[in-house]
């Protein structure tokens, strides 16, 4: 898309309106790279419905601005039966347009439904340090959206679970890409400690769905008391990094689509609550358009079962589930694993896939060895899995039939603690003296642990997803 525009200001001599004009940010057309560049301001406390946005006369609330048309944007009036449906301006008249900033101070905003393609960058952010709330982000036919720093929960009086930030695209109204979620807290409720099966299946709103849209970049979110956290739906080409996901009872992500990065992400505490197989991370392509997923990154991501083991709805979390392939040039590589279900790190029809330095282990109580393995296996049909290799792993079973596997190695419960600085603390550096010290090779190595310390600090590559530095 290369739509661009141009904020056309007049001398001021012309007429009085071209003052008006000038006194009051807006932007004109879309018709240069020329971005108009403003800064409008959004106060629930101080603000009023009849301001303009400026710092010193700032709009009342977020979803006020939306519905009041201030939101100038590209899109379509009607049906989208494809890319060559012409577009036209939505909301001539309003004043915020792609390029803008608006900040929002401290307070409750409403809920955020946006359309239309911003063709610049418009960035919607917390002013420092302040509290701005919101009970939804809903993201649709839309593009080039930033929103930085918020905190997204549903209203005190919410009765059933949705999803607290939806991004997506409409058949019926245009794509969606180039949207960024980054810096914010999304939760069900600030304390779900006191929750029964009742409130986990009702209340537990999902974190973040994405669903047919491109370039979505999720980054430093903190996600808690959610059913699940975060979910990629048919779709490709975005990132997800750096994310906290904390007390969840689905699947904590999910990635169903093909050009996906799922890094450096944190998955803990799952609840337990009804039938599903609950998973860290989970992929699949049944349902989908998709034969096969492709060209998918799970890198240096830590998912644990759970990490007091005192509370309720303890459950058998699976790690890294990617069932009902095909999965293409995967790359698994730096994954801390820590569940007591079989499924560790699974893929179940894999083509020209790596898996290498991770760590899976089970180091709760009453462990079993003979659990948490890393296991590539044929597709459910049969059709058998080709060209992957598995390298540099630790694990309680590993188990890659017809693939390359070197410099792997087993172990059992009882010995986590010979292998590991802090095992039943979730510490899995590798203690001293660790089989895993320098037992692995170079080749393919990734060149960064999970902790992005150099891979190499002594005679070769350690084994697993954490380097030991002297």
């Amino acid at each position: 898309m290369n739509l661009i525009y141009i904020n056309e200001m007049k001398p001021l001599a012309h007429t009085v309106l071209s003052l008006f004009i000038l006194l009051l940010p807006s932007c004109e057309m879309f018709e240069s790279e020329a971005s108009t560049g403003n800064t409008f301001y959004i106060d629930p406390v101080n603000g009023s419905s009849d301001g303009d946005g400026s710092a010193e006369s700032p709009w009342l609330t977020l979803e006020e601005v939306i519905e009041a048309g201030e939101f100038k944007s590209w899109g379509y009036s009607e049906s989208y039966p494809d890319d060559s449906t012409e577009r036209e301006i939505l909301n001539p008249d309003g004043r915020i347009c792609g390029g803008d900033t608006v900040i929002l101070m401290e307070g409750h905003h409403g809920s955020a439904v946006m359309q239309g393609d911003y063709v610049k960058e418009l960035t919607i952010k917390a002013a420092e340090g302040a509290q701005a709330t919101l009970s939804k982000i809903t993201v649709y036919a839309s593009s080039n959206l930033r929103f930085s720093g918020l905190e997204i929960r549903p209203d005190d009086d919410y009765t059933e679970n949705y999803s607290l930030v939806e991004i997506r695209s409409y058949s019926f109204s245009g794509p969606t890409e180039n949207i960024t979620v980054e810096d914010s807290l999304i939760y069900s409720v600030e304390d779900s400690s006191d929750w029964t099966e009742t409130e986990w299946t009702t209340l537990d709103c999902t974190g973040i769905a994405v669903r047919d849209a491109e370039y979505v970049l999720l980054e430093n979110n903190t996600i808690r008391n959610v059913g699940f956290g975060i979910s990629i739906y048919d779709c490709d080409n975005n990132t997800i990094r750096g994310n906290r996901i904390e007390n969840f009872s689905g699947d904590g992500m999910r990635g169903i689509g093909s050009n996906l990065t799922f890094e450096y992400n944190w998955v803990q505490d799952n609840y337990n609550v009804d039938d599903n197989h609950d998973d860290g991370f989970q992929a699949f392509t049944t349902g989908t358009d998709y034969e096969s997923l492709d060209n998918v990154i799970l890198r240096g991501n830590v998912i644990i079962e759970c990490t007091d083991q005192d509370r309720d709805y303890q459950g058998s979390l699976q790690g890294i589930g990617c069932f009902d392939g095909f999965f293409g040039n995967w790359t698994v590589e730096n994954n801390l694993v820590l569940v007591h279900a079989y499924h560790g790190i699974s893929l179940y029809g894999a083509n020209d896939c790596t898996v290498i330095n991770n760590t899976v282990a089970d180091p709760f109580p009453g462990g079993d060895s003979s659990r948490s393995w890393i296991y590539i296996t044929d597709l459910k049909d049969g059709t058998p899995s080709e060209g992957c290799l598995v390298r540099n792993n630790m694990a309680h079973s590993i188990s890659a039939a017809n693939q390359q596997m070197d410099h792997n190695e087993t172990y059992t419960y009882d010995d986590l603690e010979s292998y590991f600085a802090d095992p039943f603390n979730y510490d899995f550096t590798p203690a001293e003296g660790s089989p895993a010290l320098n037992a692995g090779t170079i080749l393919l190595a990734p060149d960064w642990d999970l902790y992005e310390n150099p891979r190499v600090r002594g005679s070769s590559a350690d084994l697993g997803a954490i380097e030991k530095i002297d």
